[in-house]
């Protein structure tokens, strides 16, 4: 019963870690949506608006389950906000992350993450991705691009290069980022996984929906795979859309 009242007050503290308000932006929708295999686990999401009207999106995952994956969130979380709030997004900000993360985990832990910054004025998208599931960003014509992996997970070594990369944010676009929870489920008898090739042909086919309606059908699709079988990993997704071409008098 102990072990019970303790991993439910993880639970609520893990919680808190996540986005309470997902920060409104003009001309664009998100949301984020997060289900854990148990009370608490390893992925993290979160939307923060920057000191310069910018906008840094995170995706996370740390690799095993239960109280040691959330433990480490935990400190993600803490050495990501401060570094955000004091630092441009760019290499030296995640050198100086991948140092923090290694400093606090053993040779058996490491994060994979997928860090993007919005540009609200220019419209471009700078990410990186430090081993986590390439994101998706469907186009407006339905075609799919892939945000691959730049970099290796956080918390491998002690010191690694860490590159960005730079995508035109056009109108109607919408941008997926997800962990392998999604991707992974399998069926049954694990012969089928929903692989990124589903989830790119679900956002595709219904990326004019409503960001609350997609993200339902794809945590529908997920569990019609596994036929409610036991969650196998925790499950994580962002979704960002440009919903409307601004005129030059709305972005000034």
């Amino acid at each position: 019963e102990r072990l019970e009242r303790e991993l439910e007050l993880a639970a609520t503290l893990q919680l808190r870690l996540l986005p309470e308000v997902i920060p409104d932006i003009v001309g664009y929708e998100l949301t984020g949506w997060i289900r854990m295999a148990r009370q608490v686990g390893g992925d993290y999401y979160t939307a923060q608006k920057l000191a310069d009207g910018n906008i840094a999106i995170v995706v996370a995952d740390v690799s095993g389950k239960g109280l040691p994956a959330a433990l480490l969130v935990g400190t993600l979380h803490s050495a990501l906000s401060l570094l955000l709030d004091s630092m441009d997004i760019g290499p030296l900000l995640m050198q100086r992350l991948n140092r923090l993360i290694h400093k606090s985990t053993t040779i058996a832990k490491f994060i994979t993450l997928l860090l993007v910054k919005l540009d609200t004025k220019s419209h471009q998208l700078t990410y990186l991705n430090a081993g986590n599931n390439p994101g998706l960003l469907v186009r407006g014509d339905g075609s799919v691009q892939e945000l691959a992996p730049t970099g290796l997970p956080l918390g491998l070594l002690a010191e690694t290069e860490y590159s960005f990369e730079q995508l035109a944010f056009e109108a109607e676009d919408l941008l997926c980022l997800y962990t392998d929870g999604i991707t992974e489920s399998s069926s049954p008898d694990g012969d089928i996984e929903f692989g990124v090739n589903r989830l790119s042909a679900l956002l595709s086919e219904h990326k004019d929906q409503s960001l609350a309606d997609l993200v339902d059908g794809i945590g529908h699709a997920s569990n019609a795979l596994t036929q409610g079988g036991l969650q196998a990993d925790d499950q994580t997704i962002v979704l960002l859309r440009r919903s409307q071409t601004l005129n030059p008098e709305s972005e000034a």
